[in-house]
């Protein structure tokens, strides 16, 4: 029995500590939240191409998903679509907003809409780096899976046999 006891006790000591943990780290999210709010409260209204803004629009997007709060994170992604421009966070920055978009889009099963953001970013990504980089074979697959979920299965299947040759 104290052996049963032991093993137990020896399994569930590292879950609370995980569970401690993640609470921990819920709690430093809010809070980093907490201090990105309050610097965007402080914006009356943000001058144009304003790079602080946007850094601050996209910290609050990320504290937002890593949270899991989609539905709240996905009108910051698409603000901070409205407001950032090449020219501000550059083409691969554009991408990086436009793919975040996608997911945010996707999680709030919204998804023409992440269908629309993601190959919008797919196109930055071939322009920049090619169909043959890293970059677009890692991030294709996601349109792959929004077409999937849309239930466009003849533009996931035809975009999976794009993929295969572009692998080979």
């Amino acid at each position: 029995m104290k052996g049963i006891l032991l093993t137990i006790l020896t399994l569930l000591l590292p879950l609370s500590l995980a569970a401690k943990a993640t609470d921990k780290a819920n709690a430093s999210l809010a809070d980093s939240l907490a201090v990105v709010d309050k610097e965007l409260a402080a914006y009356q209204q943000p001058a144009e191409n304003d790079v602080h803004y946007v850094e601050l629009l996209y910290r609050k997007t990320c504290l937002l998903n890593e949270m899991g709060h989609f539905a709240d994170a996905l009108p910051v992604a698409i603000q901070l679509l409205d407001i950032a421009t090449p020219d501000l966070v550059g083409e691969d920055g554009m991408a990086v907003l436009l793919s975040q978009a996608a997911e945010l889009s996707f999680f709030c099963r919204k998804l023409p809409q992440a269908i629309t953001y993601e190959v919008r970013a797919l196109h930055i990504i071939a322009e920049l780096y090619g169909e043959e980089s890293d970059e677009y074979l890692e991030e294709a697959p996601y349109l792959q899976k929004y077409f999937e979920e849309n239930g466009q299965h003849d533009k996931a299947q035809q975009l999976a046999r794009k993929l295969e040759k572009l692998l080979k």
